[in-house]
């Protein structure tokens, strides 16, 4: 019985953070409203990213790399604009280059992570992650066509009481819509440049 109270304690004290998304002021949110018609064009994703802490590069993980080229591919394909989604090194009519750089905070927010760790969370800590989204579309010859950027902060929050809104902010679920929308809101802008006819 010790040993599942300790059990439980731990999960609750691993699981108690809560992510918010905030765009810029004038940012476009899309709908998710998919064409009338399948698009005809095929198109490629490659995903990349840059990560800065404090000013510095840091590496980034290549197993989150692979899981967000998915979550791209997905979402792509989800959103009816394309008869079908490849990697990068398929032949597509059309090619996407998403580039993101994320900076995140600097030594100030892992301060404040040990401070609330030490104290088991009671006392709370905060780290954003600014995401910078440069979406490049290409024809199949890699001629560029058209540049979107996109930009959404993701503020994660650590707390000993945020346990019971984990279930519903999770970092994961968070960053994954967001993505979603910031890509969903390019693809209708670019369906309104002509980009993906």
């Amino acid at each position: 019985m010790k040993v599942l109270g300790i059990l439980v304690s731990s999960i609750l004290f691993l699981n108690n953070c809560a992510t918010f998304t905030s765009y810029p002021d004038g940012f476009n949110h899309s709908e998710y409203r998919r064409p009338a018609q399948t698009g005809s064009k095929t198109i490629s994703v490659v995903y990349t990213q840059k990560s800065m802490i404090g000013g510095k590069e840091v590496q980034v993980n290549a197993h989150a790399l692979e899981q967000m080229q998915a979550s791209f591919r997905t979402g792509l394909n989800d959103s009816g604009y394309f008869k079908s989604v490849g990697s990068g090194l398929d032949t597509t009519d059309l090619k996407l280059q998403v580039e993101a750089l994320n900076e995140g905070g600097g030594d100030l927010y892992q301060v404040m992570g040990f401070i609330s760790g030490l104290t088991l969370t009671i006392l709370p800590a905060w780290a954003p992650d600014h995401f910078t989204l440069t979406y490049t579309f290409k024809d199949k010859n890699d001629k560029v066509k058209k540049q979107y950027i996109r930009k959404a902060t993701f503020n994660t929050w650590i707390q000993l009481f945020l346990v019971f809104a984990m279930p519903f902010k999770s970092p994961k679920k968070e960053i994954d819509e967001g993505m979603k929308q910031m890509t969903y809101s390019v693809l209708e802008e670019a369906d309104r440049d002509g980009i993906l006819k």
